[in-house]
């Protein structure tokens, strides 16, 4: 999020409805989703007048969150409260989610790869009696199994209610939360591997792996503690069949949780090996210069003593007189390095 919109939407009165995000070019589309256990259909939604009104379960995706006046009609429609549409486009809100009787809205970070790229989208799920509608930024989600489920009738998604699709759709988001931590495990691993072998690798190689995982632990852990809190309610419209379900969804989180704390203890290992290696590195070379510099002290001193302009000098006149001087620069050279040998100092 930009600075500019962070400091408009500090200024606004709560329930102002502005987007907060990037994805300001993505067009409008809903698509409504209609089944019960017999029969099941697909279709676009132009405008919220032609949303059937029935006993069936419904799932409507709106996708352009940008088109904040759909968004009022929608709130206006379902009696949506202001401060629920607000949470809806606002990326800068953390995970949440809140219950009341009739009621189940919560706020998610979607993490899912995206033409090789770890892609990150607000999104936001709410139920409302037979209702689910999911609000996203952009095109691409992580729901392609859910409608796969849904079209085919498989498994017991068209036999339940609307509170066990609304399970479906987090189910999807965590699970699309523990594949991205295993592409960001192998790829610490990989980092690790050449670390451990001393290859050359850049010092900020590893930022980029250590953002995503800061990503995707801000996603998960607010979340791990919402959805416990939400199950143990009294009023809620998520019923005893379906519960278990949600029960699983959180075991789940706390399960991502944990394994992103021993990521992040992997990554904070990694990044002080790379500083050691490179310290390490560093005094060696340092080290290897002082003994060049050492040796060379005494061969400048009898260089210079030796090239005074005094007219007598000790061995000036003799024809060995300059062989004599270099075995003696090779004699002192020799000696240090054997002395600095014995030390141990290299």
């Amino acid at each position: 999020m930009n600075t500019q919109s962070s400091t408009s939407i500090k200024n606004q009165a709560p329930g102002t409805i502005t987007y907060t995000g990037t994805y300001t070019d993505v067009p409008l589309s809903m698509v409504l989703y209609k089944y019960d256990t017999d029969n099941w259909f697909r279709e676009s939604i132009d405008n919220l007048s032609s949303i059937p009104d029935d006993d069936k379960i419904k799932w409507l995706n709106v996708t352009g969150l940008s088109h904040t006046n759909v968004i009022k009609e929608l709130g206006e429609r379902f009696s949506i409260d202001p401060l629920i549409l607000e949470d809806v486009i606002n990326v800068a809100q953390y995970s949440k989610m809140q219950s009341e009787e009739d009621l189940l809205f919560s706020v998610w970070k979607m993490i899912y790869m995206k033409e090789e790229q770890i892609e990150h989208e607000h999104i936001s799920l709410l139920l409302i009696d037979n209702w689910v509608i999911s609000f996203q930024e952009n095109e691409g989600d992580v729901f392609h199994s859910v409608r796969t489920r849904l079209e085919r009738n498989q498994g017991i998604l068209r036999t339940m209610k609307g509170d066990y699709l609304y399970f479906a759709l987090i189910d999807a988001i965590i699970d699309h939360y523990s594949d991205t931590l295993s592409i960001l495990t192998r790829q610490f691993d990989a980092y690790e591997a050449l670390i451990l072998d001393r290859k050359k690798i850049a010092v900020d190689s590893l930022y980029p792996l250590r953002k995503e995982l800061s990503q995707l632990k801000t996603a998960i852990f607010p979340m791990k503690v919402a959805l416990p809190r939400v199950l143990n309610r009294k009023q809620s419209p998520i019923t005893e069949e379906v519960l278990p379900y949600f029960q699983d969804a959180t075991d789940n989180l706390m399960q991502t949780s944990e394994q992103i704390l021993g990521i992040r203890e992997l990554a904070t290992s990694l990044h002080d090996q790379q500083l050691s290696d490179l310290s390490h590195q560093m005094n060696t070379i340092m080290t290897t210069l002082t003994i060049f510099s050492a040796v060379f002290i005494p061969l400048s001193f009898l260089a210079g003593v030796f090239g005074m302009n005094f007219r007598s000098m000790p061995g000036s006149e003799s024809t060995q007189g300059f062989t004599y001087f270099l075995v003696a620069c090779a004699g002192v050279a020799s000696f240090m390095l054997f002395f600095f040998k014995k030390k141990k100092w290299f």
